[in-house]
This record gives C-alpha cells, structure tokens and sequence, in this order.
C-alpha cells in the first residue's frame, strides 16, 4: 500500500490523485472534522497552509492543505457540500489557523461554517454589494459590463 493510500485509510476517504507529491484525499462532510482531527493527532499534520472554497456549480467543495511542520509531508483534504444548503462544521477549534480561511471562504463563496467562533464578515462590507462573489452563478456587474481582455484579439 502506498502512503497516500495509508494516510486515506487513516482518515477514511478516498485517495483521489496524488498532485506534487502530495495525496489528493477526499472525505464525505460528516467525517470532516473527524478527518482533521486524524490528520493532527495521528499523522502529526498540524499546520494548515490553506483552506478554501472550490463552485464546480452542483457542490461546494471545500479543501484543506495540511503539513507536518518539519516539512515532510503535506495531504491536501477535501470535502464537498450542497450547493443549496453549504453547511461544514467548522475546524478552528481543532487548528486556530483555521479561523480566517474559513471567514474568507464563508464571504467568497457562502460556506457557513458551524460551529465557527467568530463569523464576522473579513474581506467585505456588511452587507456586501455582492454576497458570494466567488460562486459562478453570481454575476459580477462590473464583468457583464466590461468586455473580457482575454477576448480581445491583439491584431
């Protein structure tokens, strides 16, 4: 078994690619927390570098990119809820660093974290012009207006 399978097995998902390096793990919603908290305890990944929202327009993914802090090893754990109702229990209390990343994603992509201990907004104005800029189906009214530049042929 390789040691992307075995770091899988340790937090019950599903190896889904191995990307750099590192092991692509996905786990359902309800093992979230769970599977944080394995990844801390067991298999010494304390330090989230990165935590973030992912629209694929049916699910909210939502993924996490854990590493040991010698710099083994990382394992990039992801998870995906209903777009209709993006409801993830929060993982600041399990690792602090947490905190604004789920903030930031809760703005930009309408994730409710439950659970959070501090769901102030962090980026945007409250209310926001724009709630969940970042998912596809919101239309950004400066981009409807201005013509893409990458469409713009240079000749």
């Amino acid at each position: 078994m390789s040691r992307a399978e075995d770091l899988a097995a340790a937090v019950q998902g599903v190896v889904a690619a191995v990307e750099f390096g590192d092991p692509v793990v996905t786990v359902p919603a309800e093992r979230w927390t769970d599977a944080v908290r394995t990844c801390r305890d067991e298999l010494g990944l304390t330090y989230l570098d990165l935590l973030t929202g992912v629209d694929d327009g049916e699910t909210l993914g939502v993924v996490a990119y854990l590493w040991s802090p010698g710099g083994v090893e990382g394992l990039l754990l992801r998870t995906a809820v209903p777009a209709a109702d993006p409801t993830l229990a929060s993982i600041t209390p399990l690792l602090p660093g947490a905190d604004w990343h789920e903030r930031e994603t809760a703005e930009m992509f309408g994730v409710v974290f439950a659970g959070h201990p501090n769901p102030v907004p962090l980026l945007l104005p409250d209310p926001p012009p724009v709630p969940t800029p970042l998912r596809k189906a919101t239309v950004l009214e400066r981009r409807a207006e201005t013509a893409w530049p990458g469409e713009v042929d240079p000749a």
